[in-house]
């Protein structure tokens, strides 16, 4: 049950970064999260953000299509529901949220 925790509390994270990926559109490639050891990161692919966290040998993730509207990125999942988070982006590193992710 911990580990259930731990996992859904890091993809909200993710969810919040990847929020933050989509000024003018992001290079497509692979995001790491920034102190994750690799554990955390995005995957961007056109419009489509996937979402990865890795705990052990489990992992989940969440595909999202975003928007970037000026220093915001609006991100929407499959259900439609939206989510809104500052994003800012310099050179191969994103932020979206508090969190930031270097391009591999």
């Amino acid at each position: 049950m911990k580990n259930a925790i731990k996992i859904l509390a890091l993809s909200l994270v993710l969810v919040m970064v990847v929020a933050t990926l989509v000024s003018c559109g992001i290079p497509n490639g692979k995001y790491i999260l920034e102190d994750s050891d690799g554990a955390a990161y995005l995957e961007i692919k056109g419009k489509e953000i996937t979402s990865t966290i890795t705990y052990g040998d489990r992992s989940m993730s969440t595909t999202f299509t975003y928007e970037i509207d000026g220093d915001k990125i609006i991100l929407t999942n499959s259900d439609g529901d939206t989510q809104e988070l500052d994003y800012e982006r310099d050179g191969k590193t994103i932020t979206i949220g508090d969190a930031k992710y270097t391009k591999e």
